[in-house]
């Protein structure tokens, strides 16, 4: 590392050839503000994961809305797309506060492939998962037969 400033360390530009001294004086300012501030490598707003909803035909959902197990069942739900009333059957189930009952979540698909989650052990990107695993599945089946 070389020392360019008594408040900055630039480490060495990668071994790219550069168009113009622009793109490298970017490059090295990023690389500085790396240093100086590694917490930053991760990014501070996730992007938002988009779930395989096409295949989907019916989503059932019951849930205790205070329990912590009701998480992974708010999150699917979240990710449903706002038109999801449209093209699938949604029927959701709000437990009241006191109830004994575990929430549960059922998925049906268009192969009649009905899919029981286990919100026990599952949280939501296992779920979310589960659900591409399948719907990537029926899309190649559906190219395939088109195609």
């Amino acid at each position: 590392m070389s020392r360019v400033s008594p408040y900055t360390f630039v480490t060495t530009v990668p071994t790219v050839q550069f168009i113009s001294n622009i793109c490298l004086r970017r490059e090295t300012v990023q690389l500085v503000h790396r240093y100086r501030h590694p917490h930053i490598l991760r990014s501070p707003h996730p992007q938002p994961s988009i779930m395989i909803t096409r295949f989907l035909t019916d989503v059932s959902a019951s849930f205790n809305p205070f329990s912590p197990r009701a998480k992974t069942v708010r999150s699917f739900l979240a990710l449903l797309p706002a038109n999801a009333r449209q093209t699938m059957k949604v029927n959701v189930k709000v437990l009241p506060r006191t109830s004994a009952e575990d929430g549960s979540l059922s998925l049906q698909f268009k192969d009649g492939k009905q899919l029981e989650v286990d919100l026990q052990r599952l949280k939501i990107k296992e779920v979310m998962e589960e659900v591409d695993r399948h719907s990537r599945k029926l899309g190649r089946q559906a190219e395939l037969s088109d195609g």
